[in-house]
């Protein structure tokens, strides 16, 4: 059962997300008919627990064992897109690839995911600032990754 549900153009979620940091680029995806990019990562399923949702996710999006790191930001993400007003808790974490994988080697791919086909890419940190990219409070708090977890309440519109 995924911990999601979906109303008249609103939804809840909760979501784990990767960060992945390499040569001063983030890897981002989206779907090929949407415009705004996200951390991979997905929805959490009953019984798992936030970082057990990240290792599931990126095996099936990556096709790849990510080191799943240290928790670095719980976030209540609302944000609007034109499809759908979301509110969202996502659990941020610090992840790194394998330097072998296919992920790692490439610049841009598409994927077909069960959802559509997506699209990823590692987009340089300050390139960031001017994407449709979310949780948008990333573009800067990059540049200086907290020690210990934190909470963030962030608001965003994509319409």
């Amino acid at each position: 059962m995924l911990l999601q549900t979906l109303g008249d153009r609103s939804g809840f979620k909760l979501r784990s997300a990767a960060v992945v940091v390499r040569d001063g680029r983030l890897l981002l995806h989206r779907a090929t008919d949407q415009d705004v990019w996200y951390l991979p990562g997905g929805t959490g399923e009953f019984g798992e627990t936030s970082r057990e949702t990240l290792v599931r996710e990126l095996r099936e999006e990556l096709y790849v064992d990510a080191d799943v790191g240290r928790l670095l930001y719980v976030v209540e993400h609302f944000f609007e897109t034109r499809a759908r007003r979301w509110h969202q808790i996502a659990s941020l974490f610090e992840t790194s690839l394998p330097a072998d994988c296919d992920a790692a080697r490439r610049e841009t791919w598409e994927d077909d995911q069960p959802d559509g086909r997506v699209v990823f890419r590692w987009t340089p940190l300050a390139d960031l600032a001017s994407l449709r990219f979310a949780p948008g409070f990333l573009a800067a708090a990059l540049h200086d990754l907290p020690r210990e977890p934190r909470h963030v309440v962030h608001r965003e519109k994509f319409v």
